[in-house]
């Protein structure tokens, strides 16, 4: 059985800035799963049960954000 489509779109934002001499600071933003689409699992394939064909389950996962700063010398 074929399971559906899935898609996930990310999304990075960087800046670097100098701050004196050669060290620099770093700040990154990521979004992962920006539009929190669902990645649903395959039907289920237990033959006789009632959601027998069904897709009933959800996986992967939500929206993750996460902030980095780096700080180089």
């Amino acid at each position: 059985m074929r399971t559906p489509f899935k898609m996930n779109t990310d999304l990075a934002i960087q800046k670097i800035e100098s701050i004196g001499g050669s060290k620099t600071v770093m700040v990154r933003f990521e979004i992962i799963n920006l539009f929190d689409n669902p990645n649903w699992l395959g039907p289920n394939t237990s033959f006789g049960q009632s959601s027998f064909g069904w897709i009933t389950e959800v996986g992967g996962f939500p929206r993750l954000l996460q902030v980095l700063v780096r700080v180089g010398w």
